[in-house]
């Protein structure tokens, strides 16, 4: 059962959520916190199968990933994770990204983290589409079947994803049954924007809410399921007065 890992060889196979013509840097945000949930997951394998010599290298592995991406993908001047470093520079791509939602959705830092709650702030804030149709775009000046190029209103079109992905950081950051409440607004919003028959767009047109690109998407429906679920969950979680972990 042992597999040979390079803590430091960690590549971003992709621009962000979707990819893009620019190309690609290694060590996206999003893709180390996955690389550090598959080595915590592989480490309570070992555990199951009784390998504890495995258990100590996975877990060792996934807290070296974890320090370093505290310590060289965060910047502290703008009190956010980077969207990506460029590895020959070690310069900081510092456009925000919904895609930086996976460092507390594969566990590398966990929500009440101060490094994640100013990350999630200012990925809500810049990239809320300030129209009458609302949502959030996947990044800043995000040009894919854009629309406009009044990027400061519309920082590309909102995408029911990465709505939903604010959504469910909101459900785990809930502490009380008040600051769950924006969250199923974002879920409302996701389907009040969704065709008559219930199937979900890619994304939708800034303007008048119009499903824009892919329809359906499946990776839509799945993040509404999970959405959805972790709202039931964490809602009766807080009516029952049970503790909220994370």
């Amino acid at each position: 059962m042992g597999i040979d890992l390079a803590p430091d060889d960690v590549n971003c196979p992709d621009d962000t959520i979707a990819p893009t013509a620019n190309g690609a840097f290694p060590a996206c945000p999003h893709i180390v916190a996955a690389v550090y949930g598959g080595l915590v997951a592989a480490a309570n394998f070992a555990d199951s199968f009784g390998e504890m010599p495995f258990a100590e290298k996975y877990r060792k592995a996934a807290a070296e990933i974890r320090d370093a991406a505290k310590r060289i993908l965060y910047c502290s001047r703008t009190e956010s994770f980077a969207r990506r470093i460029d590895p020959e520079t070690e310069e900081l791509d510092m456009t925000v990204d919904a895609s930086l939602f996976g460092v507390p959705a594969f566990g590398l830092l966990p929500v009440s983290d101060p490094m994640v709650a100013s990350t999630m702030r200012q990925v809500e804030d810049r990239l809320r589409v300030r129209t009458d149709v609302g949502g959030i775009a996947r990044y800043e000046r995000d040009a894919f079947s854009r629309v406009t190029e009044d990027f400061g209103k519309v920082p590309g079109n909102p995408w029911a994803i990465s709505t939903l992905w604010i959504a469910q950081y909101k459900v785990a950051a809930a502490r009380s049954l008040d600051e769950l409440r924006s969250a199923f607004e974002m879920l409302r919003w996701v389907t009040r924007h969704g065709r008559p028959s219930g199937v979900l767009p890619e994304q939708f047109h800034p303007f008048d809410g119009s499903s824009v690109s892919v329809c359906p998407l499946s990776w839509s429906h799945a993040e509404f399921v999970i959405t959805v679920l972790d709202y039931l969950e964490k809602r009766q979680m807080l009516e029952g007065n049970t503790p909220c972990l994370g």
